[in-house]
């Protein structure tokens, strides 16, 4: 995703009755996310342009988080990668938004 962009999703995703002839992304958005019910970023499905920033904050996230954890067959795998570090890296890209956006 981070080098080449384009459409993830898991092997279990089916789009369902709601999304039949829906044009949910546009020509004009660089990604898009569903959003899980806890309203964080889910890792099932994305959408992302080439070096997209999240891409490239979540895979160097995750690389960190792995050098980092102690025991890898006992780590909780939703913080160390998929969600966890998804959802770090939308909200990091989102305060470096307002960081350098906001007076």
């Amino acid at each position: 995703m981070w080098e080449y962009g384009g459409i993830y999703t898991d092997l279990d995703n089916a789009p369902g009755p709601w999304f039949k002839n829906a044009t949910i992304i546009k020509d004009d958005m660089d990604s898009f996310l569903e959003v899980e019910a806890a309203k964080f970023p889910s890792q099932y499905f994305i959408t992302a342009s080439p070096h997209h920033p999240a891409m490239y904050m979540a895979v160097q996230n995750t690389i960190q988080r792995l050098f980092t954890e102690q025991n890898t067959v006992q780590q909780y795998v939703p913080f160390v990668t998929g969600p966890g570090a998804l959802k770090w890296a939308v909200v990091s890209i989102y305060l470096l938004h307002l960081v350098f956006t906001c007076p």
